[in-house]
């Protein structure tokens, strides 16, 4: 007697999640000034979100986590984009550029006379 396999075909229903790009979102960086520290970039959307969850990643194709921020200890770039549980958007970006860990060397120093004239009594 030959068996017949059953298959269960389940549906699952999809959204298409809207792109978002960087006029679309807030970036808040801190510090935003040139410094040998770290720099936490928060993203703030500027468009409604609801129904899909905000996620950031500082690898556009993968490490995803459903967090608004990212800490940087060196330069990077960090991305943005909306899921819907399945499927992901396109993505906005924000390039930090403000982290400088490199230690200046001075190779020489020369030495110069400067001469300042008070003309002003005579």
């Amino acid at each position: 007697m030959e068996r017949k396999k059953e298959s269960k075909e389940v549906e699952i229903e999809t959204s298409t999640v809207p792109k978002i790009d960087s006029k679309e979102i807030e970036f808040a960086v801190e510090p935003n000034t040139w410094t040998n520290k770290s720099v936490k970039v928060t993203a703030k959307p500027k468009v409604d979100t609801q129904g899909f969850t905000l996620v950031t990643s500082k690898n556009p194709t993968s490490s995803w986590t459903k967090v608004d921020n990212q800490t940087f200890s060196t330069n990077g770039t960090m991305y943005v984009a909306l899921t819907d549980g399945n499927n992901y958007g396109v993505t906005a970006s924000h390039e930090v550029t403000n982290i400088d860990k490199i230690k200046p060397v001075i190779t020489g120093v020369t030495a110069t006379t400067n001469t300042i004239k008070n003309n002003c009594y005579r």
